[in-house]
């Protein structure tokens, strides 16, 4: 555990050089912690172990409600900054900013990570706001790799880790009172994750009982409630009431869609066009919640490694260029494609069950092959053949499934178009 007083010492001498500037620090914290990577010198059971050392007190712990982290565990401090080990036993895809400057890097396991642009277009009050939020390419961070943490809209992120557990070890400077820390939706939805109503949040966790209790005012209980509260408060409460009924002893994906969807509608029917964008943020939000709730019962090492690249790229060439770091001697699409094969067939895990047929125009479509197309290559080997508007009609469910993302970029052409 020297190592990680020595890179406190570094860092905190090369800052208090740069009369303890803020703007330095990022590049500072990044500098060190690739000078000497952590996991050629200590582990997180080497941290365990230490923080139950007998007669010795850890250091004063900061973020002790462990919003980042399952836990962190503050393993030095200096003036104005401190280094955390956070320990990560679940997996999250949330898109967030940092109120706080640093560098982090993996110590242990493996993580998808995806860099965010947003630019934003209106603002609802200093909390809420909206606009266009962008992916950049996802990449693999392994033991050692490190990425500087800037404070606020230059670093958004979503880091979502393959191994449990994972670790990292996070360089950074203390956050501020007054501090905006977002969490961003696509579309395009920015809320800030920190700071809460009291009122809004006990009432978020009344409407969670009410759905795991099946309590019959709930519907009326939250139309009166949604027809007064602000998008940040609208996104709050419908994530409560799904967590809630989601609890519901007995509850499946399909009777849990059904239950949601009058509630989303009256928000989509709320004056205004926040409303409309709150509804889409939720709806693509509670799709990778049920994919990511899915991927905990596969145990398929390879199936995993897909899904989370389902579950956090944002465009097939994304995912065919990380499948190919992983596996350079097969060709990506093909090996993509047999995992799709795998996944949703008979009893399929992920809730998706694709015969031949559809698998085959999925495949077809992720080539980039036109509707008449398809339909031709199809028809080959059936004896009842399909229809353009029904490989239309096929498409347009594949693109509504979590599998959309491998049709991304793919042209939807015309359907009276030839081979």
């Amino acid at each position: 555990m020297d190592f990680f007083r020595d890179l406190g010492t570094r860092v905190e001498r090369r800052w208090r050089a740069a009369r303890f500037d803020s703007g330095a620090f990022s590049a500072i914290a990044a500098e060190e912690l690739e000078r000497t990577p952590a996991h050629r010198h200590v582990s997180y059971e080497d941290v365990l172990d230490w923080c139950n050392r007998p007669g010795v007190d850890i250091p004063l712990q900061f973020d002790i409600q462990a919003k980042f982290g399952d836990p962190p565990v503050t393993v030095f401090e200096g003036r104005g900054m401190h280094i955390d080990v956070n320990v990560w036993s679940s997996n999250t895809t949330t898109v967030h900013e940092h109120g706080f400057e640093g560098g982090f890097q993996v110590l242990s396991g493996s993580s998808v990570h995806t860099p965010y642009d947003f630019v934003e277009e209106r603002r609802y009050n200093q909390l809420t706001f909206a606009g266009t939020l962008t992916a950049r390419e996802s990449e693999i961070l392994r033991p050692g790799e490190t990425r500087a943490i800037v404070r606020g809209a230059g670093f958004i992120h979503s880091l979502f880790h393959l191994d449990d557990p994972s670790t990292t070890v996070v360089v950074r400077t203390h956050t501020p009172r007054r501090s905006l820390q977002r969490n961003f939706y696509l579309p395009g939805l920015a809320v800030d994750g920190f700071t809460f109503d009291e009122t809004a949040r006990r009432l978020e966790q009344l409407a969670t009982f009410m759905g795991i209790t099946s309590n019959p005012r709930l519907d009326a209980w939250l139309s009166r409630y949604l027809d007064s509260a602000g998008p940040r408060e609208l996104l709050g409460m419908l994530q409560a009431v799904a967590h809630g009924l989601r609890r519901r002893r007995g509850m499946d994906a399909s009777t849990l869609d059904a239950l949601l969807e009058p509630v989303v509608r009256h928000v989509e029917r709320l004056p205004g066009s926040w409303g409309l964008l709150v509804s889409d943020a939720f709806g693509r939000r509670e799709r990778l919640i049920g994919l990511a709730t899915a991927r905990q019962t596969v145990t398929n090492a390879d199936h995993r490694f897909f899904l989370a690249l389902l579950l956090n790229a944002q465009s097939a060439s994304a995912i065919y260029r990380l499948v190919h770091e992983r596996f350079p001697d097969r060709e990506p699409r093909d090996l993509v494609f047999d995992w799709v094969a795998e996944l949703c067939g008979p009893k399929s895990a992920l809730g998706l069950t694709l015969n031949g047929t559809m698998q085959r125009i999925a495949r077809l479509t992720a080539q980039g092959s036109s509707v008449g197309a398809i339909r031709e290559a199809i028809n080959t080997t059936r004896q009842a053949p399909v229809e353009l508007v029904d490989v239309e009609r096929a498409q347009a469910e594949l693109r509504a499934s979590f599998l959309g993302v491998l049709l991304s970029g793919v042209e939807e052409r015309p359907s009276q178009e030839g081979p």
